[in-house]
Formats: structure tokens, sequence, C-alpha cells
């Protein structure tokens, strides 16, 4: 793993890069996947699933990038300075430099809650994605806020989830819907949920859409947790799959 700083001077996000590893070393990679993140506390809760997620995928041979988004983590910003279409545009970013350390043509995406609504963002107009990886998405946004805490607005700021974030990134939150999810045209599309009514909720959206139900062996986003093996394991398999 090697982690570095990509994207414009003044506006630098911070990336984790995993090689391809487990197979031998003149063969072809099998993909380049950059994972969109969960944001805020989910965030924190599965990294270290994330990070087993995008080890596994590199040990099946894919290249993985993990990055952070702008306002968040180790990137450039405040929480002020995020925004969905703000993310949107990182994860842009991210999908050239992964395709430049690749060499592939193509890549897939792989969103985690909030980051899977990036994601499905991310491939309008975008034909070089090859597949979109949903694992849990929210569906609802005002919902999924009622969920977090909110303090005190000042002005055009608000604590959210306990981070100082605009007003505006709380809304562009609560517009989050299902129906939004057909907005990307990726080649084909998978996901990974722990509620069958929710990913049949969301094919209704994406029709053709490859889903799986897996019971979550452990909490992932509300909680430090141990690793949810059997949800990594279902998930590499359906991204790396031909």
């Amino acid at each position: 793993m090697s982690a570095f700083f990509f994207g414009p001077p003044g506006r630098q996000l911070y990336g984790y890069h995993h090689a391809p590893t487990g197979h031998a070393p003149t063969a072809p990679a099998t993909g380049a996947v950059v994972i969109c993140p969960a944001w805020g506390q989910e965030y924190a809760h599965s990294h270290r699933a994330v990070r087993l997620l995008a080890r596994r995928l590199s040990e099946r041979g894919a290249h993985v990038l993990r990055f952070d988004y702008t306002g968040a983590a180790n990137s450039w910003g405040s929480g002020t300075d995020s925004s969905i279409p703000v993310w949107v545009d990182d994860t842009h970013l991210a999908m050239n430099e992964l395709k430049a350390i690749s060499g592939l043509p193509s890549v897939d995406l792989l969103g985690c809650r909030v980051g899977a609504y990036v994601a499905t963002l991310a491939c309008v107009d975008r034909p070089d994605v090859r597949r979109l990886a949903l694992w849990d998405p929210v569906l609802n946004g005002a919902q999924w806020v009622s969920t977090k805490k909110i303090k005190a607005q000042v002005a055009a700021t608000v604590e959210f989830d306990s981070l100082l974030v605009s007003t505006a990134l709380l809304e562009q939150f609560r517009a989050i819907g299902v129906e939004k999810y057909g907005a990307g045209k990726p080649q084909s599309v998978v996901v990974l949920d722990d509620d069958q009514s929710r990913v049949e909720e969301l094919a209704t959206a994406l029709p053709d859409v490859r889903r799986a139900f897996v019971e979550v062996d452990v909490p992932t986003w509300n909680e430090f947790a141990r690793m949810p093996a059997r949800a990594i394991s279902t998930l590499v398999d359906m991204v790396v799959a031909k």
C-alpha cells in the first residue's frame, strides 16, 4: 500500500493505492477499483473494514484506490468546503488517477453508504465505469439525517454528526432519494445490503441490478466492531466477477 496526495494544487486529496498482489507479477490486473467511502462517524467506524476490503480486492489482482473527500479526514479543506457535487468531482479525479496508475481503460466504483450515492452520480457521462458496486447505500436521505445528531445552527453552518458542515450539505443529504440512483449508466451494477426490503426498493431505480442480501455478521457503520467478514467476502466476489 502507498499513501499519496493527488489532484490540483491547492486542493489536494489524500489517497491510498493498493497494488495487485496474490497473482503472477506478469499477469494482467483484474481491474481498477475506486472506493467512495462513507462519511462522518460512519467513515470512522468502517475505516478498518474498508481497508480490509481494499486489501482483499488487491489480493484478487485489482488495483484499488481509497481516498478521502474534500473537507474530510486527510484531504484538503474543512467540513464547510464539503458538498456532494464537490465529492463527485473528487471521485472523477480519483478515477482518472487510478486509470493513470493502472494503465487500464476503465474503472469500477465501489460506494459505501452516502458514498454509494456519490459513486452513482460519478457514473453520469462516464462510459469508462465498468461496474458500480453499492454497499448498504443510503436510499432515504431525510431518514438517514434523522438518525444523526444535529446541534446549533450558526449562519450557514451546522454541527451535524459531530462535524461542522454547511447547511447546504445537510440539505443535499436530505435530498437523497432512491429514484436518483438511476442517474448513472454503468455497464453493470451490484448491491450488497443487510436489509432485503431496501435491496428490492433499489431495484425499482436499477431494474437490471445484480443484488445480494447478506445478514451482517457484526455491525459495520454505527460502532467500532469486529470485521464484517462475510459481507467483505461477498462484496469482493461480486466486484471481481467477470
